[in-house]
């Protein structure tokens, strides 16, 4: 089984995922043998989030407990918090996940969070130059 990681945090973009969503969740886009995708909702805590559409959102799991290989996939939409310093484990665990050969797809004010701490360095990424300070 895959999992997608989606990391939520107060302020999440919520819309970014809008299309995403329903093609990881729904096995007829598929073929018949592929590996089964399991959505886990990722946060700095365990408590519950709340996006900037309004949606209340409560993790599945929190920064600690994600497993880390080539099949993990991590998902990271902008927000209004990057800045918080409660969000830099899940920065740089987003390093990891990129030296395991995992995805990472990141989003707006997400990809300057991850361009403050220099993993964007050594890789090509477009951005909305948005820059937080961790």
């Amino acid at each position: 089984m895959k999992q997608v990681y989606i990391y939520i945090m107060d302020t999440m973009a919520d819309w970014q995922y809008a299309y995403l969503l329903p093609l990881l969740n729904n096995d007829s886009f598929y073929k018949v043998d592929h590996d089964k995708i399991e959505l886990k909702m990722v946060g700095a805590d365990n408590r519950p989030i709340k996006t900037a559409g309004g949606l209340k959102i409560i993790p599945d799991c929190t920064v600690a407990e994600i497993d880390i290989s080539a099949d993990t996939v991590l998902l990271l939409a902008g927000a209004d918090t990057w800045h918080d310093k409660k969000h830099k484990d899940i920065l740089f665990l987003t390093e990891k996940v990129l030296l395991e050969n995992g995805t990472v797809v990141s989003m707006c004010a997400s990809v300057g969070a991850l361009n403050s701490i220099g993993i964007l360095k050594t890789r090509k990424h477009t951005s909305n130059d948005v820059t937080p300070k961790i």
